[in-house]
């Protein structure tokens, strides 16, 4: 059997102010949080607790939340909210429980890619935006590149429905948390892969989409880190079930 993990990530917070968050709002959950590493906090809770914690806490702190599930090494999830909207979603594997849902094929993604990343890097740099109202602008010019290039960020199938398409990704809409826009091509590699099934476990693939965006200690799980040990910094919120 392989592993079950699940984490999301706060932006742009600190480990104090999550806390603090937490015990105002949420005083019933059983949660760890992790110390803030790269613009991130880390936080751990019990699964059946999880669903909309997430965004709820997005929508709250007005800033972007990243939810990471792995489920039986099987299948990469992400949800990526931003003040409280959820702006992208993915699942490497739509159909694992039992849906039918499809979508068509793309033929060439990989010389898609290098096209798009590319025109990307000839195109435009955020790092000369002077003002939010600038990024937002450049940001809306780099999702045109993708959908504009008709790259689709699925694997082969039937035909394309409207849920398949909301759980497909859409890595351009990561851009603004990322240090290179081309940087977006990267990310759309390592969720094709994920879909391709091109490795056993999932959890590698989506351990480099993690590393990439710098989530710290994403692949965890609140049980995991109950039962390893909780590392040093980390603050465990609420009382353990069964203790």
């Amino acid at each position: 059997m392989g592993g079950f993990y699940n984490s999301f990530h706060i932006r742009g917070k600190t480990q104090r102010e999550v806390c603090d968050d937490m015990i105002l709002n949420e005083a019933c959950v059983q949660c760890i949080i992790g110390t803030e590493k790269s613009g991130w906090v880390p936080v751990y809770v019990e699964l059946d607790r999880e669903d909309s914690l997430a965004q709820t806490i997005s929508e709250r702190m007005q800033t972007t939340v990243i939810r990471i599930d792995i489920h039986d090494d099987d299948v990469f999830c992400y949800s990526l909210y931003r003040n409280g909207e959820e702006i992208d979603s993915f699942n490497s594997c739509p159909n694992y429980f039992g849906e039918s849902l499809t979508m068509p094929d793309v033929p060439d993604q990989e010389a898609l890619l290098s096209s798009i990343t590319n025109t990307i890097r000839e195109n435009y740099d955020l790092s000369t935006c002077k003002n939010q109202e600038e990024m937002i602008a450049m940001m809306n010019k780099i999702n045109s590149v993708f959908h504009e290039s008709g790259f689709v960020q699925t694997p082969s199938g039937g035909t394309e429905t409207p849920d398949a398409e909301s759980l497909s990704g859409h890595p351009e809409r990561f851009a603004y948390l990322l240090e290179k826009p081309e940087d977006v091509a990267t990310l759309a590699e390592i969720l094709l892969s994920m879909q391709n099934q091109e490795a056993v476990f999932v959890s590698m693939p989506g351990q480099e989409f993690c590393d990439f965006l710098r989530l710290p200690n994403a692949v965890n799980s609140y049980q995991y880190l109950l039962d390893e040990g909780i590392p040093e910094g980390y603050i465990q919120l609420g009382e353990a079930s069964g203790s």
